[in-house]
């Protein structure tokens, strides 16, 4: 673990594997066999034989690699991720859970879902003229996929170049840091009650762009903490800090502590799942929010 210094406030955690790392910078225009042979992955004998069969083949370099066997698909995409400046992690090489797709298959049906629900939210929140980093995902029911869709919404963003931290604010039965692999220790619940501050904020550095605060372990008394005039004023500073906040809550049928999560965000997003969510309650949600004053900026309906 190594600490920030008085620029960067944040405490960065290296507990991913080690992959071969790019050694200097690479420039736009690089071809893909020589971050292949960077990267270890490839040698320049390997890339005279791809380049021959390519002479007389309509086929990509990276396809024909593939089929001779010489990488696997999975390195040819994290080269080409980092040729186009797009935080990639192969599968495989990172203590982060394989249910974050998003960060492993950019093609997968999961990425392409979480790139159209960004598209919407950048329309309708994110791009107005009274535009505020902060977003609840709120929902009615446990098992519904909240902290599922926050995960894989927040990489998405922090794909696009947007400065994103996601926030575990599910004080009661957190899962961010296990589905990130982070330690768990004073996080969101700390801050809110004194005892810690934003170094509890961890940069994933296999993910740049992208930051999560874990919710720290459960205290006894969830409800008051979020009630705090500190938690405002965490997302006013967190709102000069990130384009992006994505605040990850409980079920609302459990306890309140969305619909004040939600207050202090002024937007939330609601989701929603086949044959687990009840009609009834979900629009007693959605009022609940509206009557006071939260802007409800869409719901997705999780067929999974």
């Amino acid at each position: 673990m190594s600490k920030g210094n008085a620029l960067n406030p944040f405490t960065v955690f290296s507990n991913e594997a080690d992959l071969p790392r790019v050694a200097g910078p690479v420039s736009p225009s690089a071809r893909l066999g020589e971050l292949l042979v960077r990267a270890g992955a490839m040698t320049e004998g390997d890339i005279e034989r791809v380049l021959k069969v390519q002479a007389a083949s309509t086929e990509k370099f990276g396809e024909i690699a593939v089929r001779l066997g010489l990488v696997r698909r999975q390195q040819v995409d994290a080269a080409l991720a980092l040729q186009n400046d797009f935080p990639l992690i192969p599968t495989g090489s990172s203590s982060i859970s394989p249910v974050v797709a998003t960060a492993y298959e950019p093609a997968g049906g999961v990425a392409e879902s979480m790139r159209t629900l960004r598209a919407q939210l950048l329309a309708r929140w994110y791009n107005t003229k009274d535009a505020w980093p902060a977003l609840a995902i709120t929902g009615v029911e446990r098992g519904e996929g909240r902290s599922f869709i926050a995960a894989n919404l927040a990489v998405a963003f922090a794909q696009m170049g947007k400065r994103t931290l996601l926030i575990d604010g599910d004080l009661r039965n957190p899962i961010q840091h296990q589905t990130f692999n982070l330690p768990n220790r004073l996080g969101f619940a700390g801050i809110l009650a004194g005892r810690a501050g934003l170094p509890e904020i961890c940069l994933l550095e296999r993910m740049p762009g992208l930051s999560v605060l874990t919710a720290g372990s459960p205290p006894p008394n969830p409800q008051e903490l979020i009630a705090r005039e500190r938690f405002g004023m965490l997302l006013h500073d967190l709102s000069r800090r990130f384009e992006i906040v994505l605040i990850d809550t409980p079920a609302s049928v459990d306890s309140a502590d969305a619909q004040m999560i939600a207050i202090q965000a002024r937007g939330a997003f609601i989701v929603s799942r086949r044959n687990v969510t009840r009609q009834r309650l979900l629009v007693s949600h959605r009022v609940m929010l509206e009557q006071v004053g939260v802007s409800v900026v869409g719901l997705a309906y999780n067929e999974c």
